[in-house]
């Protein structure tokens, strides 16, 4: 594990699963990148991945440095930027995010995914372990999700939102 995922590990108490975000890697599609089929032909690749967000998916495959280089822009956009200039080789980051980045770019038909490495990476809500509360805290939330989940109150929230970010996108790419 990196640094960073050691860190959330060890010093947060983390809720149960928020929403599960499926997570793809985007190339140019004449990249050598475009079609790996294994993590062996993804080492020496730049990655790009917004700072401040995950990367144990990669640490999981055993692409950290020196096996990769990693950059670390601000922004989605920033990071499909990097994979049109030839800055980075490749960019993961939700599907949903990237389409949105895609297409406020219009670069919707110069960017593509490769569909071997797509997975599912679990949102959750953190707290401090310094917290005296954080604990407590986790477990109220924990217990309100139960209670929207059972009466499908949790559901209708993510598929209203998801539908809504949808007509949003669809929105701007016409």
């Amino acid at each position: 594990m990196g640094e960073d995922s050691l860190y959330r590990c060890n010093g947060f108490y983390a809720s149960q699963p928020l929403y599960e975000s499926v997570v793809g890697y985007f190339t140019l599609p004449d990249s050598k990148y475009a079609g790996a089929a294994s993590i062996e032909e993804l080492e020496r690749a730049v990655f790009c991945r917004m700072d401040g967000f995950f990367t144990n998916d990669l640490e999981e495959a055993g692409l950290v440095e020196p096996k990769i280089t990693l950059v670390r822009p601000r922004t989605p956009e920033e990071c499909i930027e990097a994979v049109m200039n030839g800055t980075a080789d490749a960019t993961g980051m939700a599907i949903q995010q990237a389409n949105g980045a895609i297409a406020a770019l219009g670069m919707e038909n110069e960017v593509v995914q490769n569909e071997n490495f797509t997975h599912l990476s679990t949102i959750r809500l953190l707290a401090h372990k310094s917290n005296p509360y954080g604990l407590q805290y986790i477990s109220m939330l924990n217990n309100g999700l139960n209670e929207m989940r059972q009466s499908g109150e949790w559901y209708d929230i993510v598929s209203s939102s998801l539908s809504e970010y949808s007509s949003k996108l669809q929105s701007a790419s016409n």
